[in-house]
């Protein structure tokens, strides 16, 4: 807190207070004293809600960045728990399960981190010299992207499913175990079936997010813009009711993303592309 007070100190108040003042000194030259007044209320005022405007930001990202750190806070203490756990279990194969899902988790949460840090340095604003025509084709040309990256991830999934069920079929016809050992292995299999489904969908999430995400959400904005504006205004209003399909933020990730940049392409240039 000290140093967020420091920070408004010395690049708000110091140079707005000194900035007024010098225009404090100016307006003594006006002959009238009611111009006088008006100019002072004005220079001050300025000055003022500058510090005013500075400082409720700075307050935000002090929060923010508040927010974050205890997130990281309970993540390692999280992890130290689940360590501490590890340490404590007896049982060699549930050891190693354990171990497993900590270091998919970790692994997810570094991976989210780098996603989202360069999805903030990739975003600028999409180029606006474009016609309408390109800017469709460009909308087209993404989504066929993010269906065939989504594709890709769905037959991962399916590969992992039947695997799952080549091994459970396996056990349960086995010969040469007994019941207990059967229900074993069904369980662990299962676990493992499950840590592969999270992992696979963490992963998923972080490369869409790093991929695709900020281009897909700059070409909807782009595509938005250009639209009529009764048409513009629906779509927003549509957006803004949370719910519609889940939400104004959670209905544009990557499940519908590939259908809704080919929706709007169809709304601005006239036709869409089969799905």
């Amino acid at each position: 807190m000290l140093r967020l007070v420091i920070t408004i100190v010395a690049v708000a108040v110091l140079p707005l207070v000194l900035a007024g003042y010098s225009g404090h000194l100016a307006t003594l030259a006006l002959p009238e004293a009611k111009a006088r007044r008006t100019a002072l209320f004005i220079v001050w005022a300025l000055a003022v809600l500058g510090i005013v405007v500075f400082g409720i930001s700075q307050v935000i990202d002090h929060r923010a960045d508040k927010l974050h750190d205890e997130s990281n806070d309970k993540f390692e203490a999280d992890v130290r728990r689940d360590l501490q756990r590890i340490k404590n279990e007896p049982d060699p194969v549930e050891r190693r399960q354990l171990a497993s899902a900590l270091e998919q988790v970790t692994t997810a949460q570094s991976r989210a981190e780098k996603a989202s840090q360069a999805s903030a340095e990739s975003r600028k604003p999409y180029p606006q010299n474009l016609s309408n025509r390109q800017l469709c084709d460009a909308a087209d040309k993404l989504a066929d992207q993010i269906r065939t990256f989504k594709e890709g991830y769905d037959i991962m999934t399916r590969r992992f499913a039947d695997e799952w069920q080549k091994n459970v079929g396996e056990t349960i016809y086995s010969k040469s175990l007994s019941a207990d050992e059967k229900k074993t292995n069904q369980d662990r299999l299962f676990q493992s079936l499950h840590a592969n489904e999270m992992k696979l969908e963490m992963d998923q999430d972080s490369e869409y997010d790093a991929r695709f995400e900020s281009e897909a959400e700059l070409l909807r904005d782009e595509v938005l813009n250009r639209l009529p504006r009764e048409e513009r205004f629906s779509e927003r209003s549509i957006r803004a009711n949370p719910s519609f399909a889940g939400g104004s933020l959670g209905w544009w990730r990557q499940p519908t993303a590939q259908d809704e940049l080919n929706r709007l392409s169809g709304m601005l240039c006239g036709s869409s592309k089969p799905q």
